[in-house]
């Protein structure tokens, strides 16, 4: 696999940074939080009507499980720090298992 067909994919470790404080709420993420431009796109679909694009390339790259855990975690994160740490964390993650596709491993 091509490194340039998994840059979308590296696109969306913006997505795991929260800034704030790290308070779970019920259902842990907040709805009616602002998002950034970058993380509205996510939810557009290509062609109009079909999958929302950001969750369609995680499913295809088959990293659905690497998400979970990382919704998982931020969701138990009590602390700002903790939940820094969690970003840290799944970054660093994304980005050794998109070196290693690239790579062929």
């Amino acid at each position: 696999m091509r490194l340039s067909a998994l840059l979308p994919l590296l696109a969306a470790v913006p997505l795991f940074s929260f800034p704030g404080v790290a308070v779970a709420a019920p259902g842990c993420f907040d709805p009616a939080a602002a998002l950034t431009v970058e993380e509205q796109r996510l939810t557009a679909s290509l062609p109009a009507g079909g999958p929302a694009v950001g969750p369609e390339l995680v499913r295809l790259a088959g990293l659905d499980p690497l998400v979970a855990g990382v919704k998982h975690a931020l969701c138990a994160a009590r602390t700002p720090r903790r939940a820094e740490r969690v970003v840290t964390q799944a970054g660093d993650r994304l980005w050794r298992t998109a070196v290693e596709r690239a790579q062929g491993r």
